[in-house]
């Protein structure tokens, strides 16, 4: 049986690259065989490159007050959207956040200096 001492299945063992040409054994991400020479094709992961004019694209879109919202959310959390999308909605996202904190604190003093103003009669001219 393929158990171990508390019931779980063990894992099989990782088996090492070999060479698609001599067969020799490889190290994980070697660029090429150290037996033969063969080249190893590079599998990078595809990045969508994005545009400025995607980027300007973006910046519309958040602008919508609800819909930019929606798209912000999904596009920074979403499980399908690409890396350069994803980072830049979330940049965007913290900035949102930041400004709304800044908002609040500058409605707070503003509020306190008027109800300050009026409360001590004082006029501005």
């Amino acid at each position: 049986m393929n158990e171990n001492y508390n019931g779980f299945q063990k894992e099989p063992p990782k088996e090492e690259p070999h060479c698609p040409r001599c067969g020799a054994p490889m190290p994980e991400g070697a660029a090429f065989c150290g037996n033969c020479g063969l080249q190893m094709q590079n599998q990078a992961p595809a990045v969508d490159v994005l545009s400025v004019w995607d980027y300007v694209l973006m910046m519309v879109i958040f602008s919508l007050p609800v819909i930019g919202l929606v798209l912000m959310l999904y596009w920074s959390f979403g499980g399908q959207v690409g890396i350069n999308r994803k980072h830049f909605a979330r940049a965007y996202l913290i900035f949102y956040a930041i400004s709304l904190v800044l908002s609040f604190v500058m409605m707070g003093v503003i509020g306190s200096v008027t109800s300050e103003i009026v409360s001590e009669g004082l006029s501005l001219f």
